[in-house]
C-alpha cells in the first residue's frame, strides 16, 4: 500500500487531531470552574450506569493510584483494572461530550 493512502485512511479515522486521555487531561489539570462541575456531573451519571467502574475511576484519577494498586485492593488482576479504566474512560468522554444529563 503506498504511503499516500495509508495518510488518506489515517485523516477518514481522525488522523488529524490531538489524542487527549483523562491521564492527559488530569496532568494539565481543568481549566475553569465549570468544566469541574461537567466532570462532577459526568461521574454522578457514571455512577449511576456502572458505580463499580465510578469507583475505579475516583481510586486512578483523584485517588492517583495505579493499577497495580488498584488491582490489589480490589483483589481483580492488573488486566481487569486496565480494561474497566479503559472502558470508563470511554463513558466519560462520552458523558463529557453528549452534555449534562
Amino acid at each position: 500500500m503506498r504511503a499516500g493512502n495509508l495518510e488518506q485512511r489515517a485523516l477518514r479515522r481522525g488522523g488529524d487531531r490531538d489524542i487527549v486521555t483523562l491521564d492527559t487531561a488530569a496532568g494539565e489539570g481543568i481549566g475553569r470552574p465549570a468544566d469541574v462541575e461537567a466532570v462532577s456531573e459526568a461521574l454522578d451519571d457514571l455512577a449511576r450506569l456502572d458505580p463499580a467502574l465510578s469507583r475505579l475511576v475516583e481510586m486512578r484519577f483523584f485517588g492517583g493510584m495505579s493499577e497495580d494498586e488498584i488491582a490489589e485492593a480490589l483483589a481483580v488482576s492488573k488486566r481487569t483494572v486496565s480494561r474497566e479504566w479503559q472502558k470508563a474512560r470511554a463513558l466519560l468522554l462520552t458523558i463529557l461530550a453528549d452534555g449534562p444529563s
